[in-house]
C-alpha cells in the first residue's frame, strides 16, 4: 500500500510498503527517505502515536491504511507518549529544531534567501519571546558566512536591505564584527524557522483531523505533483544531463582599428552595439555621430550616445567595413550583430564551433580564454545594476533599432505618422511623448530663431523642440534628417 510521509520541515515522500511490514521497518525505511535515525522518530497518525502499540506491531495492526498520511516528528530519543503529550510539545520541539539549524554553519548560505524573504520588521527571536538568552554566534560560524556570502553579489544586495551592518563587516573581513553582527540575523532565522514549523504542524493536525477536506485534498494533489515533477528531475539528471550545465556564450576575437578586442556575436541583437569604453581604446570615439543617440528599450534601457558609420575591423584573415551603435553602460566590448552577420553573408557553424565569414572560420572562444567580466555578469557586483543585464543587451538591440538603426517604438512611429513635423521618419530618434509643454522649455524663441537661421521652418523648430524637451541638438537632428527624406522622396 502507498502511504504519504511528511516530516516537520515540509519535506514529503511518497513509498509503497506491505502492510504486514513491522512499525520498526517502516522506521529504517523512513530513515533512508527524510534521513531521521529510527531512533529519533515519533510516527503520529491521525495524532496519535502509532509506536505506542510496540516497534514489532504491524501497520494493518496499528491501523494505517492506504494512502494514509504519516506524520514523522523528530525526538531526542525513542518515546512513547500519548497524542496529548505530544501537543503541548510541538511548540518547544520547533524552537529547538530551529535553534539546532540555525546552530550549523553549514545552514548559513541554505538559510540565507529563506530567512531575508520571511523577515519582518520585528526583530525579536522566539527565543526571547519565551524568556531565552539571545542566539551567540561562534568565529567558526562567521569564517563560514563570510567565505560563503562574501563573492556572491546577490547574496550580499540581499543581506543588506536588513542588515547593512552585516555586510560592510563581510566586506572587512572582520571576524569579530561579522560575529558581533550575526548576533539578529542568527535570531531572525530561528524565529522564522520556528514559526514555519509551527504552520506546518498546525496544518497536519488539520489534515489529519479530517482526511477528506478540501485542504487534505489540496495538499495530497500537491504532494503528487511535486512527487512528479522530482521524478522528472532525476530522470534528466540521468537521461539530459546536459540541461543542467552552464551554456557559454559565442565570442570571437577580432581586432578594430587594429586594437584587439573580443566580440559577443549575438544573432538576436538588431544592430551592432560598440561599449563607449572599447571606442575609446579603439581610437574611433571622435568619429562618434551624436545626431543618431537616443535610448535602446529592450528588457532593459541603456544610452546610446550615437554611431560610428564606419570602421575597420578584422576578423581572422577578413578585414570587414562595420558600423557602431555606440552605448554608453554596456557590459561587452562589441555585441557582433545580425546587421553586419548579414551585410557579410556570416553563418554561425555550431557544428563546427565557428563563425564563418565569406569561407574564413573564426573559432569561437572556449570559456577559459573569455574574460571573467563577460561571461559572468555578476562578477561587476554594485556597477552591474546602473548597466543593462546580459540578456538585456541583446533585446535592447533588438528592440532599439528601426530601419537603418532605431530607437523608435511602436507608439512613438504611430505619433509620428500623424505629426505634421515628421509624417513617416525612418531611421530617427524617438519623439518623447509631448509631455513637455512649451512654457518650461528654457530660451524656447532663442532656440527656435537659431534653428530658423540654418534654414528650417519656424513652425516645425518649434513643434521639434517641444517634443524633445527643448534639446536643440535633437530637434535639429531630427529636422535634418526629416528634410532628406522628403528631398530622397522628390
Amino acid at each position: 500500500m502507498k502511504l504519504v510521509l511528511s516530516d516537520e520541515r515540509g519535506e514529503v515522500s511518497v513509498v509503497d510498503v506491505d502492510e504486514d511490514a513491522s512499525v520498526e521497518n517502516v522506521k529504517l525505511l523512513i530513515e533512508g527517505e527524510l534521513g531521521i535515525p529510527a531512533a529519533m522518530q515519533m510516527l503520529l497518525l491521525n495524532g496519535v502515536e502509532i509506536a505506542g502499540h510496540g516497534v514489532q506491531t504491524t501497520l494493518k495492526a496499528a491501523g494505517v491504511a492506504e494512502n494514509d498520511l504519516l506524520l514523522v516528528r523528530r525526538c531526542a530519543a525513542a518515546a512513547s507518549s500519548s497524542a496529548a503529550a505530544a501537543t503541548p510539545a510541538a511548540s518547544g520541539s520547533a524552537a529547538a529544531t530551529a535553534g539546532r539549524n540555525a546552530n550549523s554553519p553549514s545552514s548559513w548560505a541554505a538559510a540565507l534567501s529563506s530567512a531575508l524573504s520571511s523577515f519582518n520588521a520585528n526583530k525579536g527571536s522566539a527565543r526571547q519571546q519565551q524568556g531565552q538568552p539571545p542566539a551567540s554566534v561562534s568565529e567558526q560560524e562567521a569564517r563560514q558566512l563570510v567565505r560563503e556570502v562574501r563573492d556572491n553579489p546577490g547574496a550580499m544586495q540581499r543581506l543588506g536591505l536588513q542588515f547593512p551592518r552585516l555586510v560592510e563587516a563581510i566586506r572587512n573581513s572582520d571576524e569579530a564584527a561579522v560575529a558581533r553582527e550575526m548576533v539578529p540575523f542568527k535570531q531572525a532565522m530561528v524565529q522564522v524557522e520556528t514559526q514555519r514549523m509551527n504552520a506546518h504542524q498546525a496544518k497536519m493536525a488539520r489534515i489529519a483531523a479530517d482526511p477528506m477536506s478540501v485542504e487534505a485534498q489540496e495538499y495530497m494533489a500537491e504532494t503528487i505533483r511535486q512527487q512528479n515533477v522530482e521524478t522528472n528531475l532525476a530522470a534528466a539528471y540521468e537521461h539530459n544531463p546536459e540541461a543542467f550545465a552552464k551554456v557559454v556564450m559565442l565570442f570571437i576575437h577580432g581586432t578594430v582599428n587594429g586594437v584587439d578586442v573580443t566580440m559577443f556575436v549575438d544573432s538576436g541583437a538588431q544592430s551592432t552595439i560598440i561599449s563607449k569604453a572599447c571606442a575609446e581604446r579603439c581610437n574611433i570615439l571622435h568619429l562618434l555621430d551624436t545626431r543618431f543617440q537616443g535610448i535602446a528599450r529592450g528588457v532593459g534601457t541603456a544610452r546610446i550616445l550615437g554611431r560610428v558609420h564606419m570602421a575597420e575591423m578584422r576578423i581572422e584573415k577578413q578585414h570587414l567595413l562595420c558600423s557602431f551603435t555606440v552605448m554608453e553602460d554596456f557590459n561587452y566590448d562589441i555585441l557582433f550583430g545580425l546587421d553586419m552577420l548579414r551585410k557579410h553573408r556570416a553563418s554561425i557553424d555550431l557544428e563546427r564551433d565557428c563563425l564563418r565569414i565569406q569561407g574564413v572560420e573564426a573559432r569561437f572562444l572556449p570559456e577559459k580564454d573569455i574574460p571573467r567580466l563577460f561571461r559572468d555578469p555578476e562578477y561587476i557586483n554594485d556597477s552591474s545594476l546602473a548597466s543593462p543585464p546580459t540578456s538585456a543587451a541583446s533585446a535592447a538591440g533588438a528592440a532599439a533599432v528601426s530601419r537603418s538603426m532605431g530607437w523608435a517604438a511602436n507608439s512613438s512611429n504611430a505619433r509620428r505618422s500623424s505629426d505634421p513635423v515628421a509624417p513617416s521618419l525612418p531611421g530617427s530618434v524617438a519623439v518623447p511623448n509631448g509631455s513637455v509643454s512649451a512654457a518650461s522649455i528654457p530660451d524656447l524663441e532663442a532656440k527656435v530663431t537659431r534653428l530658423v537661421a540654418i534654414g528650417f521652418d519656424s513652425a516645425q523648430a518649434r513643434t521639434a523642440l517641444i517634443q524633445f524637451g527643448g534639446s536643440e541638438e535633437l530637434a535639429a537632428s531630427f529636422l535634418l534628417e526629416h528634410s532628406l527624406t522628403q528631398k530622397r522622396a522628390l
